[in-house]
């Protein structure tokens, strides 16, 4: 595998850590977002057994910022919206594997009936559980005005930093959507860094403000997924079947205007 990214036209191989997207852990049938928990602990149980490098996500952050060598199959969890199944189902799991975890928040949706109370929140981040800002409401923000977006970054930091006793300096971008100038706008917030989703063709996998994860699902249990998902090459793989979608879109593009 590493024989073969390194012959490749315009692709330079590196081991890249594995930052992992979770969003419910509860039984879901057909759900792309769900992950149910036996599978969730089969996933945390291979994780330890093994001996993955799981780290915080501001850890993993500090090793790009300090342009650290990673150590072999580090591993990073993350999960999106705070839904109450991450205290019910997650959490204890975590505790019982004792690992560390980062759970985005959407501010105005803590409390109400699916998601997380600060309460939860609150005994979550005595045990290595750190809680990041995703928004105040969740919106697509290319969308949104310059200042809006202001706003949202810029409530749910403030909001997070007067509820919690250290709440993460990372910011996670609704449904993956981000631009340059959101990018310029979380830096002028004040964010370390920020998380997207998965890789696109081009843009390297180190931009501290546009970290690419890879999602979980349910899905991921079937033909070997997981392994593979977490093995370090995922983030290449991925970008590579991009990169060749462009250029085949490109070659039949200019074939038919010949």
């Amino acid at each position: 595998m590493k024989n073969l990214l390194h012959k490749l036209p315009g692709f330079v191989f590196r081991a890249h850590p594995a930052i992992l997207m979770f969003h419910s852990i509860e039984d879901q049938p057909g759900s792309k977002l769900a992950v149910r928990p036996d599978f969730f602990e089969h996933q945390l149980h291979t994780l330890v057994s093994q001996k993955y490098n799981v780290v915080s996500l501001e850890s993993l952050v500090e090793f790009f910022r300090q342009k650290k060598k990673f150590p072999p199959k580090t591993v990073a969890l993350t999960f999106d919206d705070g839904f109450k199944d991450n205290y019910i189902h997650a959490f204890p799991l975590l505790k019982k594997y004792r690992l560390p975890a980062t759970i985005f928040l959407v501010t105005t949706w803590i409390g109400t009936k699916e998601y997380l109370t600060w309460d939860q929140i609150h005994e979550m981040e005595q045990h290595q559980i750190d809680f990041g800002s995703h928004t105040v409401t969740h919106p697509h923000l290319p969308s949104l005005s310059e200042k809006e977006v202001f706003w949202q970054l810029s409530e749910s930091k403030k909001i997070l930093e007067e509820n919690l006793k250290k709440p993460s300096q990372i910011l996670c971008y609704p449904f993956g959507g981000y631009t340059l100038e959101t990018q310029r706008l979380t830096k002028e917030v004040g964010y370390t860094a920020a998380v997207s989703t998965s890789s696109d063709a081009f843009s390297p996998l180190d931009d501290l403000y546009a970290l690419r994860r890879i999602r979980i699902s349910n899905a991921s249990m079937g033909f070997g997924a997981f392994p593979i998902q977490v093995s370090g090459y995922y983030s290449h793989i991925r970008m590579l079947q991009k990169r060749f979608k462009f250029y085949k879109t490109q070659l039949k593009q200019r074939l038919s205007v010949r």
